[in-house]
């Protein structure tokens, strides 16, 4: 049987320019990006036109997951399009910090994910080397479930979301416990993560396991998830499942893959992504609003 490639995807495209006129003067640090619907995935000069284009189409096929050419909900997508919901790469984390002025002080209303140019790995099947499109992207419209839905998916203590994710940790904790009880199954020890971050965390780990993306990843992930399967979370977190298989929430059934371009790559990008490839399979509480 073929692999499963979508087809609306590839009518993606690298554009070059300033995004000035849209988002104002701090976003001069990017020279180029991707329309995803009325969305933009934008990146700097040093991260990779290839890298972007994946992340990018990562981001499409969340949205619109059944390859229709439409995104699947249609509400959590205006959500986006209202917070300005914007995906941005950089090269690598040296780069972002250099610029972290400009996700704290300077966003002109939207809604920021970053994800590094070298933390992107289309199509890796290596379990150390994950790529992170499928975490950072989905955080992002995450966004747009909480906005539509915010008695069900809001983020924050005493939604339904907010249980299930209290039960995997074992018992609410409004701060990161230094040592999380035996019998739960999530157990995310980053103490710069708020209990808002937590959820970001726990509906991610969740949803691509229900989709098989962690299946082959438990030894390097089992420290903080242990539920790598979908008939995992199926049987032993069977109310956060309910949730993200219900098909009027439009949810994505299918994971994100790489779907295959040719494209144009300057040798400045590729030499400088390459002389800084230090990514590791630790995952970040990263997610910004601006």
């Amino acid at each position: 049987m073929a692999a499963y490639e979508p087809l609306h995807v590839k009518k993606l495209k690298v554009e070059y320019g300033s995004v000035v006129h849209i988002f104002g003067e701090p976003f001069k640090i990017f020279t180029k990006y991707v329309r995803v619907f009325d969305l933009y995935f934008l990146a700097t000069e040093t991260a990779t036109a290839r890298k972007l284009l994946h992340g990018a189409s990562v981001f499409y096929q969340y949205i619109d997951n059944d390859d229709d050419g439409l995104p699947d909900n249609k509400e959590v997508y205006q959500a986006l399009v209202k917070e300005k919901a914007t995906m941005v790469m950089f090269c690598n984390e040296k780069e972002l910090n250099k610029h972290k002025k400009f996700h704290h002080d300077h966003c002109s209303g939207a809604t920021i994910q970053d994800l590094q140019s070298n933390e992107t790995h289309p199509g890796s099947i290596n379990p150390r080397k994950f790529d992170a499109s499928l975490e950072e992207c989905f955080h992002l419209v995450c966004r747009g479930y909480d906005a539509v839905y915010p008695d069900i998916f809001g983020f924050r203590h005493g939604t339904p979301l907010g249980d299930c994710m209290d039960n995997a940790r074992g018992g609410y904790f409004p701060k990161t416990p230094k040592k999380y009880p035996k019998n739960a199954w999530f157990t995310y020890d980053d103490t710069t993560c708020d209990y808002e971050s937590m959820m970001y965390e726990y509906i991610y780990w969740a949803m691509t396991s229900i989709l098989g993306a962690q299946q082959h990843r438990r030894r390097y992930i089992e420290h903080e998830w242990k539920l790598c399967t979908r008939e995992e979370v199926l049987q032993h977190d069977p109310q956060i499942y309910s949730l993200l298989t219900e098909p009027n929430f439009c949810f994505p059934t299918r994971v994100p893959v790489k779907v295959n371009r040719d494209i144009d790559e300057s040798p400045d990008e590729s030499s400088s992504e390459e002389s800084s490839d230090n990514s590791s399979d630790d995952e970040g509480c990263c997610f910004r609003c601006c």
